[in-house]
């Protein structure tokens, strides 16, 4: 029977195939194109096989299947394809479909970069950045990260513009810097406007500009990034760049300290304690202020001593006032210390100590956590 003659009858098939446990939920074009990829790949078709991959890894016309996704990419990648030998490397960084290689996923992502392919080229900067899967190399790092950057990669210029900021892999330039930012920036990339913000801000390779700073530090912040939701809060808090207005500076930080931002969470604590934008309220206070002391921040871990000792917010508690200035390494905490011990007993003291070792391991872990959960 001649099928090509027949479209019905191949338009039946396709449906039926769609229909079918390995196609379900899929429309009969996804199954048509995946079958149109397996015939030509199992041909040796290079591009085929690379396609054929991508339908194996993100289900389009077939059920998921990562180990097939690795093994159709590594013929495609085998036979020179660019996207195929990144998307391997992915597959090895990640370990899906195969097990975790950082070694091999350089191997892969160079062969990539060298034949130009920019994601690999910024991945394999990454890699020298930070010693995935090969030696730590800034030179190398900055060097891939040039590469990728000049092809107009974002993630790439704000990665150069780090470097040229730091000195890290080559001299310190603040004018490039700025440079890299800006052009990251321009396509939307929320750290690269927000540190050309504070470049505008602190007058770092441009001249100051308050206005300008906040013009950037507010894209950043539209797009979610807490950093910049933090500053522009500030910003409208001490009127720098834009008139004070003391509830939009909490609305800001609220966004950050939503997020998990330590310096927001400290400042929101601020704030409804002198009741700045927001009604005084010291439990509110309190609240933010130990959301900041668990990540470390020594003001707020400060500020949580004060309020155990005072009762402020929270029920007064000697033990916790002495647990958290012990924390310090600020004078203020240190007097503070000194201060309460003149009115403790020496049993109360060695509880606590014994409290404030407790504390901080709790910190720590909360810590650690978070750090494991990005």
């Amino acid at each position: 029977m001649n099928l090509a003659a027949r479209p019905w009858i191949v338009a039946v098939i396709l449906g039926l195939l769609a229909l079918s446990p390995a196609h379900a939920g899929m429309t009969p074009e996804e199954v048509k194109t995946f079958e149109g990829h397996k015939a030509q790949a199992e041909k040796g078709d290079p591009v085929a096989q690379f396609n054929l991959g991508y339908c194996y890894r993100t289900g389009s016309g077939v059920t998921k299947d990562q180990v097939q996704a690795v093994s159709w990419y590594r013929k495609a990648a085998e036979q020179g394809i660019a996207r195929a030998q990144f998307n391997l490397g992915n597959s090895y960084i990640n370990g899906e479909g195969v097990e975790k290689d950082q070694v091999q996923a350089v191997s892969w992502y160079r062969k990539a970069a060298e034949q130009g392919f920019a994601y690999a080229q910024y991945n394999l900067g990454r890699c020298y950045a930070y010693g995935i899967g090969v030696a730590k190399d800034q030179v190398q790092a900055a060097a891939w990260f040039r590469k990728a950057a000049e092809q107009g990669d974002a993630k790439a210029q704000y990665n150069l513009g780090v470097r040229y900021e730091d000195g890290e892999g080559l001299e310190k330039d603040q004018l490039q810097a700025v440079t890299w930012y800006r052009k990251a920036a321009e396509q939307g990339h929320a750290e690269a406007q927000y540190n050309l913000g504070w470049c505008y801000f602190a007058g770092r390779g441009v001249p100051k500009d308050d206005a300008l700073a906040v013009s950037w530090y507010r894209m950043a912040a539209d797009l979610g990034y807490a950093e910049a939701q933090t500053s522009l809060g500030y910003s409208y808090f001490s009127g720098r760049g834009v008139a004070k207005d003391q509830v939009q500076a909490v609305s800001w930080y609220r966004k950050a300290a939503e997020q998990g931002h330590a310096e927001a969470q400290y400042n929101m604590g601020n704030r409804y304690f002198r009741g700045e934008g927001v009604p005084k309220d010291p439990a509110q206070a309190a609240s933010w202020w130990r959301k900041a002391a668990e990540q470390g921040h020594e003001e707020a871990q400060i500020n949580m001593g004060l309020c155990y000792a005072t009762g402020s917010g929270v029920a007064q508690d000697e033990i916790e006032a002495y647990a958290y200035w012990s924390l310090g390494t600020v004078e203020f905490a240190r007097k503070k210390i000194a201060d309460f011990e003149k009115q403790m007993t020496a049993e109360r003291i060695a509880t606590g100590k014994k409290r404030s070792k407790e504390l901080q391991n709790e910190i720590d872990a909360k810590i650690a956590a978070k750090a494991a959960g990005k």
